[in-house]
């Protein structure tokens, strides 16, 4: 019996450290998991993110983010995990 693990994806350092700047952005975390970790039963994987605002030059980003989340939660046992952002809370408006 292969030993378990529970994995925990930090989703900014992923993005800024390996997935930025590169035509690989709709990565599947799961199959990445598992290639990475062969001898591991993966019981969950859990992706830390916070909501992305809109930019001038880049509105749609936000949208783009609800479609991928979307998309991880068609896979078993992923869990993505949201936090807002500060100033949304806040009721201040963020300005980039």
């Amino acid at each position: 019996m292969r030993p378990r693990m529970c994995i925990y994806i930090d989703g900014f350092n992923l993005y800024y450290g390996a997935v930025k700047d590169t035509p690989y952005k709709w990565l599947n975390l799961r199959r990445m998991c598992e290639l990475l970790l062969p001898e591991y039963s993966i019981e969950i994987i859990k992706y830390f993110t916070a909501r992305v605002s809109a930019r001038k030059d880049d509105p749609d980003k936000p949208t783009r983010q609800q479609i991928y989340l979307r998309a991880l939660r068609t896979l078993d046992n992923l869990v993505p995990c949201l936090k807002s952002n500060p100033s949304e809370r806040q009721g201040e408006k963020r300005t980039p």
